[in-house]
C-alpha cells in the first residue's frame, strides 16, 4: 500500500486546475533533453480539453508541476516566403535579413508590407479566427486570394494536415467564387446596359432616315431645298446603314 502511495504523481491542469492522479510510467520512454533529464509528458485534460505538460518537478505543496504546452510559432520569410523560427532574423532558406528587408519592402511595395503584417500576427497564434479574418478580408480587397492561399499552403506543408488550415483554404475558395460571380454579373450588367445603348441608337438612326426620305419625297413633289438634295441623301443613306448594322445586335437581344 505504501509503495503504491509513493508511486503516485498528482498533478493539476494547469488551466481550469483539475486535479489528476497518475503513476512513474507517464515518464517512461521520454527522450532526455539537453541536461540528460526526461522531457514532461504531454496530457490534455478531460475537463477543459485543453493540452499541458507533466513535469518531474515537485511544487511545495507536494503536485508535481504542469505547464502550458506551447504552439509552435512561426514566421514568413519576406522574401522566399520559407517558414522560419518566430524571432530569428536570418532566413535559413535564402539568407536575406528580415529587418532590412523589411524595411524596403515597406517604402517600393505598402500593399504587399500590410498583407505579411497580417499574416505575422496569423502565425503568432493561429487559433485567433479574428485575426485570419483580417488577412483574408486585406486580400479580398487587394484581389490577392492566391496569394493568401500560398500561405496556408506553405503552412500546411510544415504542419501537416489540419482541420483550421483546411477551413480557411475552404474560406478562400468560397471567398474565389463569390468574387468570380460578381465580376459575372457585372459583366452581364454591362453588356445589358451597352445593348440598351445599341438599341437607342438604333431608333435615332432609323428616325434620322425615314426623315431624311420623307424630306427627298417632299422634295421631289415639290423642290424646296435644291441646294441641299445631296446632303440629305448622303445623311439619309448613311443613317439606314448605321440602323442596318445596329438593328441584329439589338434584335437578338430584345
Amino acid at each position: 500500500m505504501n509503495v503504491e502511495l509513493a508511486a503516485e504523481i498528482r498533478f493539476r491542469c494547469p488551466h481550469c486546475q483539475k486535479l489528476f492522479c497518475t503513476d512513474q510510467t507517464a515518464f517512461e520512454g521520454l527522450a532526455a533533453d539537453k541536461n540528460g533529464q526526461p522531457q514532461g509528458a504531454d496530457f490534455q485534460c478531460t475537463d477543459c480539453q485543453k493540452d499541458f505538460v507533466l513535469t518531474k518537478q515537485t511544487l511545495s505543496s507536494g503536485l508535481y508541476e504542469t505547464q502550458e504546452l506551447r504552439k509552435p510559432q512561426f514566421s514568413n520569410c519576406p522574401k522566399c516566403s520559407t517558414l522560419k523560427p518566430l524571432g530569428q532574423d536570418e532566413c535559413p532558406h535564402c539568407g536575406v535579413l528580415e529587418s532590412k528587408f523589411t524595411e524596403l519592402q515597406k517604402v517600393e511595395n505598402p500593399r504587399l508590407f500590410e498583407l505579411n503584417r497580417a499574416w505575422e500576427k496569423i502565425l503568432k497564434d493561429i487559433t485567433v479566427d479574428a485575426s485570419h479574418q483580417v488577412f483574408l478580408d486585406q486580400a479580398q480587397k487587394q484581389s490577392a486570394l492566391n496569394f493568401a492561399a500560398q500561405k496556408y499552403t506553405d503552412l500546411k506543408k510544415v504542419m501537416g494536415e489540419d482541420p483550421l488550415i483546411e477551413k480557411y483554404l475552404k474560406q478562400i475558395e468560397y471567398r474565389l467564387e463569390a468574387h468570380v460571380q460578381s465580376q459575372l454579373l457585372k459583366s452581364r450588367g454591362e453588356e445589358a446596359e451597352g445593348q440598351k445603348s445599341l438599341l437607342a441608337s438604333g431608333r435615332l438612326f432609323i428616325f434620322v432616315a425615314l426623315f431624311g426620305t420623307f424630306i427627298l419625297i417632299l422634295n421631289k413633289i415639290k423642290p424646296m431645298f435644291p441646294n441641299l438634295t445631296g446632303l440629305v441623301v448622303a445623311i439619309t443613306v448613311l443613317s439606314y446603314g448605321l440602323w442596318f448594322i445596329t438593328r441584329p445586335t439589338a434584335s437578338k437581344n430584345k
